[in-house]
């Protein structure tokens, strides 16, 4: 959650920002590490430009002005810094989500004027979250864990060739035709799971409006609605990525807004537990319409000393297990408990982790470097901690430092893992994660609040120490540590 206080300017000279060009900010984790706060900090304060490239209405962020929320899952987060703000061609784009959030912002008197939405980005339609969701809820013990936002098969029709664009909703007869045509590739699997469509339907308002007597998915009315849609959102529609390159020629101020993170990536993250678009640098370069090497700076933005994850597959760090927030739900969990379960729920309450978008509990546990190690591969010239914070009472913390595997030999072709064998890096494979036993360093806590701290060498030696175990192993630089959720509660180096 991110605090905004326009009547403070931070001093970013010890960021060494480049005085123009390309600033990528991403997740080195599986999302929630705070990004949003960061892009906030320099939207406001370093950028002219503010663009997203990846993912669509499954990314969360909570920005919070003069004590009131607000919850942005598809709208780019700087969009209050009234400062141009772009969505990509690389933007899973479902308009519902865009027109509620847009209904959200004008009638709290804010301005979305400067939005603009690519015209190549893919279309969300109700039938991408019908299918998303029948896909899930058959999934049985292969659940990945989404959002039933759609995303994953608007990213399948995509690489399919039979996806919609964002520029359908402006052109009424095109946009009937591709609705049609992808109605009718998916009749044989929407009437083999009938049911499950019609629960799916029912249980959502939005969905509900589209589906006929026989609760099948009315064309003609959904049609209407998108035309609507593409009437509301005109103005608003445009060659973003053109727009991009433009700012950089112009020697502006990009700022690059990730989505999700590198264990997500479908590229690179732990698959096949990962979301349907590339949440590294190059991912998000590319989806706004640049290269990766016109990117000047990669801020990767950790979560630690602990770190949360939302969804299935294999945490090696975990403790307890999301469960436990119900189990617990009576009691108040010690962050400092001998039981895992309780002193995951403790951090879970503390750091506040429950996903913006589905209100899920997250599991948490401590940092796991050799995953760490495997994101900066793929971004991160510098890196920028956050929610140290929600650790002030903790009198021990524990970093996981490698692993030792205790699966079945597993052949790479040029190498063969055994049972037994330390793994200092990482595999972007999930199942092998999940056979990976951590192995851990202990360090004394701070236990003293550290929201008021405002200078690096001001902190408590014990995190220091922290900082600096880390910076030593990965080999890169906390250039930014968050000490708390307001903008001012953040220290640059």
């Amino acid at each position: 959650m991110t605090f905004i206080n326009k009547e403070e300017t931070m001093n970013l000279s010890n960021l060494n920002l480049p005085p123009k060009g390309v600033v990528a900010i991403v997740g080195t984790q599986w999302g929630d590490e705070g990004k949003g706060k960061i892009v906030d900090l320099l939207a406001d304060t370093w950028a002219d430009v503010i663009a997203r490239g990846t993912g669509g209405a499954n990314a969360g962020h909570t920005i919070c002005v003069n004590d009131k929320s607000h919850v942005f899952h598809l709208m780019p987060s700087g969009i209050l810094s009234g400062k141009p703000c772009y969505l990509g061609s690389g933007v899973a784009f479902d308009p519902e989500v865009m027109r509620f959030e847009m209904d959200e912002l004008g009638g709290l008197g804010k301005s979305y004027d400067y939005l603009r939405i690519s015209r190549d980005a893919h279309l969300v339609t109700p039938i991408h979250t019908i299918l998303d969701r029948v896909h899930e809820s058959k999934a049985k013990s292969g659940k990945i864990g989404t959002t039933g936002r759609g995303i994953g098969p608007t990213f399948t029709a995509h690489y399919a060739r039979e996806g919609l664009r964002v520029v359908d909703l402006l052109n009424p007869d095109k946009l009937w035709e591709k609705l049609n045509k992808y109605l009718h590739a998916h009749t044989a699997e929407l009437s083999a799971t009938r049911i499950a469509v019609k629960d799916v339907m029912q249980a959502d308002e939005f969905l509900t409006q589209f589906a006929d007597e026989k609760n099948i998915i009315d064309l003609e009315r959904m049609h209407q609605a998108y035309v609507e849609f593409g009437e509301r959102l005109r103005p608003f529609i445009a060659d973003t990525d053109s727009l991009v390159r433009q700012a950089v020629e112009d020697g502006l101020c990009v700022l690059l807004e990730g989505a999700q993170a590198t264990l997500l990536s479908i590229d690179y993250g732990m698959y096949p537990m990962v979301t349907s678009s590339d949440s590294t640098v190059a991912g998000l370069a590319k989806g706004v319409g640049l290269r990766e090497s016109q990117v000047d700076l990669c801020i990767g933005i950790v979560k630690a000393p602990y770190t949360s994850k939302v969804g299935g597959g294999s945490f090696p760090t975990r403790l307890g297990s999301a469960a436990d927030d119900e189990i617990y739900s009576g009691t108040t969990p010690n962050i400092n408990s001998t039981d895992p379960g309780k002193q995951g729920a403790a951090l879970r309450r503390a750091g506040k982790e429950y996903g913006a978008t589905t209100g899920r509990p997250r599991d948490c546990g401590w940092l796991d470097l050799p995953l760490l190690r495997y994101a900066l591969q793929f971004g991160g010239d510098v890196m920028a901690m956050t929610k140290a914070d929600v650790l002030d009472g903790c009198a021990v913390i524990r970093i996981c430092t490698h692993y030792i595997y205790r699966g079945l030999d597993y052949d790479f072709g040029d190498s063969v893992l055994k049972s037994g064998d330390q793994v200092d890096v990482a595999f972007g494979d999930d199942d092998l994660l999940g056979h990976m036993e951590p192995q851990y360093q202990e360090f004394p806590g701070w236990q003293g609040d550290i929201t008021t701290i405002r200078s690096y060498d001001d902190l408590p030696p014990e995190l220091l120490d922290i900082i600096e175990y880390i910076e030593a192993d990965v080999g890169s630089k906390f250039a930014i540590v968050s000490v708390g959720p307001d903008r001012q509660e953040t220290i640059i180096r």
